[in-house]
This record gives structure tokens, sequence and C-alpha cells, in this order.
């Protein structure tokens, strides 16, 4: 019965996808994409987190997180990228 009204009916645009999908499927590809996100981002932390543990880290001037991602920006996307998914 709501299915018939015009605005379910609608059809929103993914850029990244090029092409149109209907409203769940457009928040569910958006959810994803911020669960993505979420899940890099944690890795990221943790292996700043790491990083800060290290005894000869701290006795030097060790970087902040964002001085952290931006030097080691690649590095972290590969060893994203190549952990054991789960």
């Amino acid at each position: 019965m709501t299915e018939e009204h015009p605005v379910y009916r609608a059809q929103f645009y993914i850029q990244e996808l090029e092409k149109y999908v209907t409203w769940s499927e457009y928040l569910a590809y958006y959810k994803e994409q911020d669960d993505k996100i979420m899940m890099f981002s944690g890795y990221c932390m943790h292996m700043w987190a790491s990083y800060m543990n290290d005894k000869i880290k701290r006795q030097q001037a060790p970087l902040s997180y964002k001085e952290y991602l931006k030097k080691y920006k690649n590095l972290l996307e590969e060893g994203y990228n190549a952990r054991p998914k789960d």
C-alpha cells in the first residue's frame, strides 16, 4: 500500500557506482561505506597506540596521531588490506 506512493518509486544516484538505486539500497550502500571507514580508523588508532607504546619512540619526539597518519598513510593502507578478513 505505501509502496504505491511516488516517493517509494524514486531513484537515488550513487556517484561511486554510477547508477540509480532505491532508497533502501542507497542507505545500505552508504552504511557499508561508513562501516568500512570506521574499521580502517580503528585499525589506524590501534597501530598508532602500538607505535606510542614503543619505549624508543617515547624517548624521541613521538608523532601525533595526525602526523602518524600522514607519514605512514601508504603503509597503513597496505597493512589494512593485507590483514586477514573476519
